[in-house]
């Protein structure tokens, strides 16, 4: 018997494209509202990997989303059901769409998620990390003009095929909560990542260097805190491996990039620190050399 559809949408996830197609109203509610935050309505192109979606499931969204984290883009087709709208508190088209759009992330061999505001100066991309609470939305939100803040919660950042690591804006899935103001992505954007800065709150504005290892480390606690909720339905064995996979990431990402704690107060102009680093990546990538000297040096007001 032929799947019934009320209705499709495409979504971009990063440089991937998939066909979602709801196969009830509670799935078509979530649909809608991932089209909104991150796709479009309507038939999608030939050739994207097709989920057929319903909310009919009395499990958890990890066990939900399981077998699509396992399977990726590998298959033509995956059946997805996720919880019964109204079920739990969190059983919503916002939270149904933001766990779909995660699983939908996880597909790639290499990267993924992770916890931080993606921002772009001169065509240089940045993360800002942080767990939440520490200031990476209100820092994204104070930049002044010239600076292009693309998201300020969650990106997704992959290898490039050249060489290089690029990031994708995610969406803010709190600005969706009752009487947030929303929003829209282009997820399937994307920015050279070059550098990653740390923030904490301090008395004054101040930069540190910090080395690869302790880059690495940051950058796995942020790959942890984006992701660790859409292994939970893996087996234990399979969430060694992520996380393992996680790791090696984090490890590969920290040597790509220059790393900082950004120390900043509430009405600094921490922005005025990162120039000089921002400057020095910039001659870097013009000469076509590694990151120089000057972008790895201390600074501080």
């Amino acid at each position: 018997m032929a799947q019934a559809v009320v209705g499709s949408a495409t979504i971009s996830a990063g440089p991937d494209t998939w066909a979602i197609s709801a196969g009830d109203d509670g799935a078509w509610q979530t649909v809608r509202f991932l089209a909104d935050a991150m796709g479009d309505l309507g038939p999608p192109p030939g050739g994207a990997p097709i989920v057929w979606l319903t909310c009919d499931s009395d499990a958890q969204w990890p066990e939900c989303v399981a077998d699509l984290v396992r399977a990726g883009r590998r298959g033509e087709a995956h059946r997805v059901s996720l919880p019964r709208l109204g079920r739990t508190a969190n059983a919503t088209p916002t939270g149904n769409a933001m766990v779909l759009a995660g699983a939908l992330a996880q597909g790639h061999e290499c990267g993924g998620l992770f916890h931080g505001g993606l921002v772009e100066r001169h065509g240089l991309g940045m993360l800002f990390c942080a767990p939440g609470g520490t200031g990476k939305s209100t820092a994204c939100g104070r930049l002044p003009a010239g600076w292009h803040a693309h998201c300020d919660d969650t990106a997704l950042v992959l290898p490039a095929a050249e060489q290089g690591w690029w990031a994708h804006p995610w969406p803010t899935w709190s600005r969706f909560e009752p009487d947030g103001p929303g929003g829209r992505w282009d997820t399937s954007s994307r920015v050279p990542l070059r550098a990653a800065f740390y923030l904490e709150q301090a008395e004054r504005d101040e930069i540190i260097a910090v080395g690869s290892g302790e880059s690495a480390a940051r950058l796995y606690a942020a790959a942890e805190q984006a992701r660790r909720m859409l292994v939970r339905g893996l087996s234990a064995e399979e969430q060694r491996v992520r996380r393992q996979r996680w790791f090696d990431d984090a490890a590969r990402l920290a040597g790509a990039l220059v790393g900082y704690r950004l120390r900043l107060t509430r009405t600094g102009h921490f922005w005025e620190l990162l120039e000089p680093i921002i400057a020095a990546l910039g001659r870097s990538l013009a000469n076509g050399d590694e990151v120089c000297a000057d972008a790895r040096r201390p600074m501080g007001v």
